[in-house]
């Protein structure tokens, strides 16, 4: 029987989105190539593409709750398209919640803005090859909302022992002390303006 509940929640997942996207579905879609650069301080090509455009909209979904992941990953795309001034005028992100289809955009932000934060990223990526660069990166909004309240270095361990990564709790067992404040920073910078600019229907 869960077998079949489980492929009956699938099959109304798509129903929902598949009615949501109809308009959608049924159209051509094209690819943004972005080929742009970053002065920080020495050049860095940004090289990729991002997905579904149709017309000025880039339309994103997925089949399935919203992760944290799906955040970021619609983040940083609006970042680029705003950093590199791409006629689109709105990304969308669709997903189910419960039974409903349900879809966030972002508040809009400047093309300098864009530049500036997409620059930090990638500085912090470049540097997180020589020196341990993390934050936390699941149950975002919840952290942010409880750190508003009460902040600690208990807080901190408990989200990061939330994220169920083998890799962190390998860190966690081998480091006598972390410096807590800046991994606390470091979440508020690259994900506090995030979730202050989510906007869901």
């Amino acid at each position: 029987h869960f077998g079949k509940l489980s492929q009956q929640e699938l099959t109304d997942s798509i129903t929902v989105l598949r009615t949501t996207l109809s308009g959608y579905l049924k159209r051509e879609s094209e690819l943004i190539e972005v080929d742009f650069s970053f002065l920080i301080p020495q050049p860095i090509r940004l090289l990729g593409h991002i997905p579904h455009r149709f017309g000025n909209q880039v339309i994103l979904w997925r089949v399935g709750n919203l992760r944290d992941k799906d955040i970021i990953q619609s983040w940083l795309y609006y970042l680029v398209l705003k950093a590199t001034r791409q006629p689109v005028s709105e990304l969308r992100f669709y997903y189910r919640a419960g039974d409903q289809a349900r879809s966030l955009t972002f508040s809009e932000i400047e093309q300098e803005t864009a530049y500036r934060l997409l620059t930090n990223y990638i500085q912090d990526y470049l540097a997180s090859f020589h020196e341990l660069k993390w934050a936390i990166t699941q149950g975002i909004g919840d952290y942010l909302q409880q750190t508003e309240e009460t902040y600690g270095e208990e807080v901190c361990l408990n989200a990061l022992h939330a994220q169920k990564d083998i890799y962190i709790e390998r860190i966690l067992a081998q480091t006598a002390r972390l410096d807590f404040e800046q991994l606390h920073q470091r979440t508020l910078a690259w994900f506090e303006l995030i979730m202050k600019s989510i906007k869901e229907d």
